[in-house]
């Protein structure tokens, strides 16, 4: 699974995902997993810069038993600079038991309406296994 902020970014990789694996945006993924499960994702109901709509659908998917169709063994973060604590948290619900999980940031290109971030410019590339081990690579 290839989880990013930016859509055109997710567009791309999902042209060249294989058929076993998606690509999309943290929302994309929230709105595709609530509709395979049969709720539906009412848009007219975003209030412009209101958090509330998107948060409610963070808890419906908490909410939720995710299928064991819909978890992956490989989780990949791209602009992970962007992406809150939540949604990390929120992410693990769709690794199997046994996952890899690898976090790609770069904090110069921070998104300002997204994560808060100290603005300094170094790159992260964190692999992470479920069984316990991890590696972090700060480039500069």
């Amino acid at each position: 699974m290839y989880v990013c902020f930016n859509r055109p970014l997710a567009d791309r990789f999902r042209e060249v995902a294989r058929p076993e694996g998606t690509a999309d945006t943290f929302y994309g993924l929230i709105h595709h997993f609530l509709k395979s499960v049969g709720e539906k994702v009412d848009f007219d109901q975003v209030n412009g810069a209101d958090g509330a709509f998107w948060q409610g659908l963070q808890e419906r998917v908490i909410a939720s038993e995710i299928p064991d169709d819909a978890r992956y063994d490989l989780v990949i973060v791209d602009e992970g600079q962007d992406f809150s604590t939540d949604w990390y948290q929120l992410l693990l619900l769709f690794a199997r038991p046994e996952y890899d999980l690898l976090w790609l940031e770069d904090d110069a290109q921070v998104c300002p309406a997204c994560a808060s971030c100290d603005g300094s410019s170094d790159r992260t590339v964190v692999a992470i296994s479920s069984s316990g081990g991890s590696i972090r690579y700060p480039q500069n």
